[in-house]
């Protein structure tokens, strides 16, 4: 599936008022699935709607998206994440 596309779908998911903490068999939320296949432009996408996901989310063995970045060498994806990260205890201790 093309960028565009998983972009498309992206800005559709997030847009609207659904339940982004669900997870897969797999026990992947959105934000693991796109970081474990390393979709940059989708990740950068969801950032926009960083109140809509927890990055601190574990999924399966309890790892988060940060963890699946690390372990697949996906250097943008774990930038995007620390990022978002260092946002959101900003926000929540400033």
């Amino acid at each position: 599936m093309s960028n565009v596309i998983w972009d498309k779908n992206a800005k559709c998911l997030f847009s609207s008022n659904v339940d982004t903490s669900i997870l897969n068999d797999k026990k992947q939320a959105p934000v693991h699935l796109v970081t474990e296949l390393n979709k940059v432009s989708v990740l950068q996408v969801m950032s926009k709607y960083k109140d809509r996901i927890d990055i601190q989310q574990g999924g399966e063995h309890g790892r988060t998206a940060l963890h699946l970045a690390a372990i697949y060498d996906h250097d943008e994806c774990a930038r995007i994440l620390v990022s978002l990260r260092y946002i959101i205890v900003h926000l929540i201790y400033d």
